[in-house]
């Protein structure tokens, strides 16, 4: 990427390796969640006719906050059949889902004229896609330059530098972690593990999973790194610094979200370490679902960084 020169659309070079394992899945998206329905898919759902459109009609809630599927016995979506499959896409196609069910787990960073696209740790194989893949994250782009505005170039470049120290193999995660707090001008981080375990659970808790998670976290004194260069935890501070920087740019927290990125990967390893059986990409899926999806636990988060 040239210096002050960013293309229209930027995803990480793994994003269209990712597949859905669909009815495989053991954490399946469309169970435990309210699906929140677009007005456009909303507009094409009444207009739909047969049994299709009956059974739309049926399943969809309405009121002032907009629309959402009803979920069934066990919090399933209505149209997860048996086997763990979306009846909408077997008898319509993919298109026929509304925004959010389409486009999960990918999530998006928006710019003046400038669009970035990654997927989320939530989903488990996302989560395997990103933590185990042995090869140095490179940024995709696509579409004509367009020149941003000089605040969108200047945290660009300075996203840039922290992932470039994240793909640096001479530093270990603590110098890592050093350098991009350094960066944004951000305290060091408290590394007691039982603060951090009682923190979470003051959080609205979107899932069973949490208590493991924070009994492990229970278990340490002190948050946890790996002592060298491993290329999972490059993975996840690329991931997080990928994806949470940006908003900086709407909030101004730049320090409090580089804390935020960094504290991410501590938590994650510490609940690992201390798991049994011992799953990093699990641990990593459940920190995602209960902080990155939750815009209230994400904001705990911010202010007390």
């Amino acid at each position: 990427m040239k210096k002050g020169d960013f293309l229209k659309n930027l995803y990480p070079d793994y994003l269209k390796r990712f597949k859905c394992s669909s009815s495989a899945c053991r954490h399946n998206c469309c169970i435990g969640w309210e699906i929140d329905i677009d007005e456009a898919t909303l507009d094409k759902y009444r207009r739909t006719g047969g049994e299709t459109g009956e059974k739309l009609k049926r399943c969809i809630a309405e009121d002032e906050d907009g629309a959402h599927f009803i979920l069934a016995e066990g919090e399933r979506c209505p149209f997860l059949n048996q086997e763990n499959l979306c009846e909408l896409i077997i008898s319509h196609g993919e298109d026929f889902l509304c925004d959010i069910c389409r486009a999960h787990p990918r999530f998006h960073n928006f710019f003046t004229d400038y669009t970035e696209t990654g997927l989320g740790l939530c989903c488990e194989e996302a989560a395997k896609l990103i933590i185990n893949n042995p090869e140095t994250v490179e940024f995709i782009s696509e579409g004509e330059c367009a020149p941003l505005p000089d605040d969108e170039k200047e945290l660009l470049l300075m996203r840039d530098r922290m992932l470039d120290t994240a793909r640096d193999e001479t530093l270990t995660p603590a110098q890592i972690e050093a350098k991009i707090l350094l960066l944004a001008n951000a305290k060091p981080l408290d590394l007691s593990a039982p603060k951090w375990a009682d923190f979470i659970e003051t959080l609205e808790k979107l899932g069973d999973d949490r208590d493991g998670f924070v009994r492990a976290l229970k278990k340490a004194e002190t948050l946890a790194l790996p002592g060298t260069h491993e290329k999972s935890a490059e993975q996840l501070y690329v991931y997080f610094i990928f994806r949470h920087i940006a908003d900086s740019l709407w909030d101004g927290l730049l320090s409090q979200r580089t804390a935020f990125c960094a504290l991410a990967v501590r938590l994650i390893y510490t609940a690992y370490l201390n798991s049994q059986p011992r799953d990093l990409c699990g641990s990593a899926r459940v920190f995602s679902s209960e902080t990155e999806y939750s815009f209230e636990n994400l904001t705990a988060f911010l202010e007390i960084l």
